[in-house]
Parts: C-alpha cells; sequence; structure tokens
C-alpha cells in the first residue's frame, strides 16, 4: 500500500490470476484509486491455484468500509460466494452492516472478526 492508499503487489501466482503483468517492482492494482482507499491487505497462497487477496477498502463515494476479494480459489476463499473460483477483479464481500476488525485466510478457510464480536467463518467447511 502507498501512503495515498493505492495497493501494489507482488508474486507471479496472484498477479497471474488477475491478468496482470508481471514486473520486477510491486504492480499497481487496478482498483480504480479514484473508487477506493485501502487502508489494509490480507493474503493467502498455497500453491499455483490457490492464491487470494481481501482488501480492506473505504469507498470515496460513501465513505464506507467495505471488503474487496479477488484471486483463485477452489475452496470458497474468495467469499464471494460458494460456487466462485475465480475472480480477476476485486469485488465486494458482504459482511452484512457488521464491520470488520480483522481477517485472517488460510488456504481453504477464512475467518473475519468484526468490532462487535461477531465471527465469521467461510471455506471449506470440512473440520
Amino acid at each position: 500500500m502507498s501512503d495515498t492508499g493505492a495497493a501494489f503487489a507482488r508474486g507471479k501466482v496472484f498477479l497471474e490470476s488477475l491478468k496482470l503483468p508481471v514486473l520486477p517492482s510491486a504492480t499497481p492494482l487496478p482498483l480504480g484509486e479514484d473508487k477506493f482507499t485501502v487502508k489494509k491487505a490480507y493474503a493467502s497462497q498455497a500453491n499455483k491455484n490457490l492464491s487470494v487477496a481481501m482488501l480492506d477498502v473505504i469507498d470515496k463515494s460513501d465513505g464506507q468500509r467495505k471488503i474487496l476479494s479477488a484471486g483463485r480459489n477452489r475452496f470458497g476463499i474468495l467469499g464471494q460466494g460458494d460456487d466462485v473460483k475465480e475472480s480477476e477483479f476485486f469485488k465486494p464481500v458482504n459482511f452484512g452492516d457488521s464491520p470488520i476488525s480483522t481477517i485472517e485466510l488460510g488456504s481453504r478457510v477464512g475467518f473475519a472478526v468484526a468490532k462487535d464480536g461477531k465471527l465469521y467463518a467461510w471455506g471449506t467447511n470440512e473440520h
């Protein structure tokens, strides 16, 4: 992240899943600097087929905090619905009206803790 709230990424697998060029330096993420200010980034990478990023952003149009996700993961870690395995564009993850304070991403499961204490979990639901 930059001081102005722009997001950058490195890593061949992740950048290729977003169909972005792999540069020797960090690659800017196409969020539309006029739309979002990035506050925090979360990432998970297990192998070349499982690479996800979530961004905690402020939407400049309405001042609301949102969580966006993109990448590739067959276990539902994107948080965009059970059938969504890949997203090359950052899209909102719905946590209802609960502002999220922290997120943890694994290769098969994700967790978010809301400021009101609610715990959200998603992914394989194997354990």
